[in-house]
This record gives structure tokens, C-alpha cells and sequence, in this order.
């Protein structure tokens, strides 16, 4: 519609079409920009997907990289091995002066009586807020040696908190708030059920028993931890592959079978990977069927060794 034709309109059509013409306009903008950022998000997903799928990929972006590190997800201590040891030591000092003002807590009065169940919640806090990134980063970071350090941090600070789980000093201390009611009454309903929680958790790492035995528990805690860690990183099985004729994978996905298959006609099939799980689901061969089964259920003498001294550990 051309500006002298809109002239001749009345005012109240003329300002209807110039609210519609807006509005779309705005929506076409609108679409645009959102369409962008979907572009810009997948593009950025695909980007990181491939950093962990891929070493070179990896290796060519720390080689390349032109900005300073600010840390694995924004923590600027998580951006070095020194830098993930003195995130672990801080830490534990940090907790440290949390665990003496809690135990100091019955000669600073009511009030200090009262924040017992929140100091608990930030000593936990202190330490979790570095061992959930540790366990993440040393099973998914691919510098082995950020991974050492990572698992490093994470036996530490889980060792330190199963010490603090047998530390009948805070314990007492908890069992003193929960036996006064006055104190108890002024918890919101989250604050108590916290509380009981805490209290478990110490009947759960043998409190009551005598120190000998406490410090047992620790240290069989700590070798568990050590252990299981062994264990998920070996590889335990004794067959890598299964080698069958690509002929009797009927029902499984052609590309699949491409993708396994070698000059000689055979298919290699990896045990530790998806493509097992496709043909133990899809294959139409019994006999194929049971074999992947059979390797990729297999075990070294060393897997089954770390297995079973865990299993008497626990």
C-alpha cells in the first residue's frame, strides 16, 4: 500500500495497518534473531562435542587458543594442575575453620547453637563444590595429566570428608542442637530434616565405635575409592573384538555393519563400544548373538582380581 493511499484512510484503519505492519515486522525480526542463535548453539554444541570425541581436535585448540584460561567452568583455580591442588588445599582449610567454629559452637552461646545446621551445610558445600568438578574432570577430560590431578583432588577430599564423618566432636555438637527443643523450634522445616540427614550420615561411618574401628573405616572407605577408580580405568575385558563373517549380521543396519567390516569380509565387532549393543539387539543370528554377549563379558585375571578385592573391601 502506497503512503498516499494510507493518507486516505481514516485515522483508526491507518493506525491498525501500521500496528500489523509493526508487528510482523518485529516477528520476522524476532525469527531471524532466534533462528541465529539456534544456528550459533548447535554450531557451539558440535564445537564442544568434538573437543571430547576427538584428540587432535582437542590438542589443535589448546595449541591455537589466544585468550587467557579462565577455568574449567569459570573456576580460575581449575585451569592447571597447580591450579586444581591448590583449589583442593584451599578447600580443606576452608572446611577446617567451618569444622572448629562448629565443634567451638556450645561456648559462643544460643545464637552460634542455632547456625550449627547451616555451617554444616556450608562445610559440605566447601568441599562438594570441588569434588563434584574433580569427578567430573578426571572421567572426562582428555590431558591425562589434568585427569591424574582431578582424581587426585577427588580421593583427598573425599578422604578428608569420611575423617570429618568420624569426628565425634561434630557429632556431639549436632546431637546437643537436635536435643533442644528450643533451638529445634526455631529450624524451618528444610534446617531439620538437614540436620537429620548429618545425623545419619555419622550413624552411617560407625560414630559410636571405638576410635580403632573408626579409623578403619576410613581407610577402608579410601581404598574402596582407590579401587573402584582402578578398576573402571583398566580395561577389563580379556576380548577387544569379535570377529565374525559380516554375512551373518543380517538385521543389523547396513551402515553399521560398513562401518565394522574389513578387506577379508569380516567384522570386527568392538566390545566396549555401542556397535555390541546394536547387535546383541538386532542381529538375527542366535550363535553371533551369544558370542558378542560371551566378549563383552569377558575379563582379564587382572580386572577380576581388582574386582573381587573390592567386593571383600566393601
Amino acid at each position: 500500500m502506497s503512503i498516499l493511499a494510507l493518507k486516505g484512510l481514516s485515522n483508526t484503519i491507518r493506525k491498525s495497518i501500521v500496528k500489523q505492519t509493526t508487528c510482523f515486522s518485529q516477528s520476522r525480526y524476532s525469527y531471524a534473531t532466534l533462528r541465529q542463535k539456534t544456528a550459533v548453539v548447535t554450531e557451539n554444541n558440535d564445537h564442544i562435542r568434538l573437543l571430547f570425541d576427538d584428540d587432535n581436535a582437542w590438542k589443535h585448540q589448546t595449541c591455537t587458543k589466544t585468550t587467557e584460561s579462565i577455568g574449567f567452568f569459570e573456576n580460575p583455580h581449575f585451569s592447571s594442575i597447580y591450579g586444581i591442588d591448590f583449589a583442593t588445599q584451599q578447600a580443606i582449610q576452608r572446611a577446617q575453620i567451618l569444622v572448629e567454629r562448629i565443634c567451638s559452637a556450645p561456648q559462643n552461646g544460643a545464637e552460634e547453637m542455632r547456625k550449627i545446621v547451616k555451617n554444616l551445610d556450608r562445610l559440605s558445600d566447601t568441599l562438594c563444590s570441588v569434588i563434584d568438578l574433580a569427578e567430573f574432570i578426571r572421567n572426562a577430560h582428555p590431558d591425562q595429566a589434568i585427569m591424574e590431578a582431578a582424581n587426585k583432588s577427588y580421593s583427598d577430599l573425599c578422604s578428608y570428608m569420611n575423617l570429618l564423618n568420624t569426628d565425634q566432636r561434630i557429632h556431639q555438637v549436632l546431637s546437643l542442637v537436635l536435643a533442644d527443643k528450643s533451638i529445634v523450634d526455631t529450624f524451618t522445616p528444610d534446617e531439620h530434616a538437614a540436620a537429620i540427614v548429618f545425623l545419619r550420615d555419622f550413624e552411617k561411618s560407625g560414630i559410636h565405635l571405638p576410635n580403632k574401628k573408626r579409623a578403619e573405616f576410613v581407610n577402608l572407605s579410601d581404598k574402596i575409592i582407590h579401587l573402584g577408580r582402578e578398576f573402571i580405568q583398566m580395561n577389563p575385558r580379556s576380548i577387544r573384538h569379535v570377529k565374525v563373517p559380516a554375512t551373518d549380521l543380517s538385521g543389523v543396519h547396513p551402515n553399521v555393519i560398513m562401518a565394522m567390516k574389513r578387506k577379508d569380509g569380516y567384522a570386527y565387532i568392538p566390545t566396549d563400544a555401542t556397535e555390541s549393543q546394536i547387535v546383541l539387539k538386532y542381529a538375527h543370528n542366535e550363535h553371533i548373538r551369544r558370542k558378542v554377549y560371551e566378549g563383552m563379558n569377558s575379563a582379564t585375571p587382572q580386572s577380576i582380581d581388582v574386582l573381587e578385592q573390592l567386593m571383600r573391601t566393601r
